[in-house]
């Protein structure tokens, strides 16, 4: 029961990490696209 928990909650986390790390992949990469508009 206790390991079963762990395990959905090291689940989740993981979800997380990856929603997190592909929204910073987006909005640096809207960034550096609205720098480049910017400059040229």
């Amino acid at each position: 029961m206790f390991i079963i928990s762990l395990l959905e909650i090291n689940n989740k986390l993981c979800s997380i990490y990856m929603f997190i790390s592909l929204l910073s992949y987006i909005i640096i990469k809207l960034f550096i696209i609205n720098f480049y508009i910017i400059n040229f």
